[in-house]
């Protein structure tokens, strides 16, 4: 597990077969497609600009009648966090 968190941390330039094996492991048994992306984590705050249940989810699904026509409550810290 160590090696496989080094590798991750230096940066892979290609899967080689020691990274796929040992993800192997940690992995339930199925099919996977291996797909070598870079994922930038955001922070989405309640209510702001990259928040699915305050955008993108009143689109697709509307708002919730029975609670006075709110986005639904994503059960998330509405504290500042950035600090």
């Amino acid at each position: 597990m160590t090696l496989l968190s080094d590798r991750l941390r230096s940066g892979l330039e290609r899967l080689d077969d020691d990274v796929v094996e040992a993800f192997e492991t940690l992995l339930p048994l199925g099919e996977y497609l291996i797909a070598p992306v870079q994922i930038n984590p955001l922070l989405a705050k309640p209510g702001g600009p990259s928040d699915y249940f305050s955008h993108e989810s009143v689109e697709l699904f509307g708002l919730e009648p029975p609670f006075y026509d709110l986005p639904p409550f994503p059960r998330t810290p509405t504290t500042d966090l950035s600090s």
